[in-house]
């Protein structure tokens, strides 16, 4: 069980938790979530500090484009559909966003990543047809990079054995057991148990055998 998770279980205030989580990871552990915890959802906060330590991840993703490939524009554009958040929340939101991504894509070495987009998210409409333009490119570009493989699942190539939603997982060679996260509007939720891990990575691998690369894929 995460830390973080035992924190919540047993009522341990954020402070606390933090605290447990740091020394958990041990020397060096960045750490870097504490700052926006008063923003950030504590699952999405335990998320970053895994992905900071992961030697591998792959997401499935259907409505939106994964954080960590998201512009600036496009990011700013999604986070600013949350109307009923203030400005503030909103910047902060914003600056955690990209933190993260470039805590990630800086990291040495590298944790390699797999990712698989749904055509949906390409002819979903966000915000203007330069946004959307530069937001493939970057896709396209960052695809270019060794450590990065993304894959399209295209319309025509209809449904699949895994439509309940988007997920990711997390692996690591380290003290941080293999773990799958899901999340909705309500919660995010973490899933440690090896069968249901296994059941998520071989469901992963049948959908990324049949998508298209990215470089592939015409608009």
């Amino acid at each position: 069980m995460l830390v973080r998770e035992m924190a919540r279980i047993y009522g341990l205030p954020t402070e606390v938790a933090d605290e447990l989580a740091a020394r958990a990871a041990g020397p060096g552990a960045p750490g870097w979530t504490v700052s926006y915890r008063d923003v950030i959802p504590e699952q999405v906060s335990a998320l970053a500090d895994i992905e900071a330590r992961a030697t591998a991840m792959v997401q499935y993703e259907t409505e939106f484009m994964p954080f960590l490939l998201q512009t600036p524009a496009y990011a700013e554009h999604v986070i600013g559909l949350a109307t009923q958040v203030s400005p503030e929340r909103r910047q902060a939101h914003l600056n955690f966003r990209l933190e993260r991504q470039t805590r990630l894509l800086t990291r040495n070495p590298r944790p390699k990543m797999h990712f698989i987009i749904h055509e949906a998210i390409f002819r979903a409409h966000v915000g203007s047809d330069t946004l959307m333009s530069d937001q493939f490119a970057h896709v396209v570009n960052l695809s270019r990079q060794r450590s990065i493989d993304v894959r399209v699942w295209r319309f025509k190539d209809g449904l699949h054995q895994w439509m309940s939603g988007a997920f990711t997982l997390l692996q690591s060679d380290g003290e941080w057991p293999h773990v799958a996260y899901t999340e909705n509007q309500v919660e995010g939720r973490f899933d440690e148990d090896v069968h249901h891990v296994e059941e998520y990575a071989r469901l992963f691998g049948i959908i990324r055998r049949k998508a298209t690369p990215i470089r592939e894929f015409q608009l």
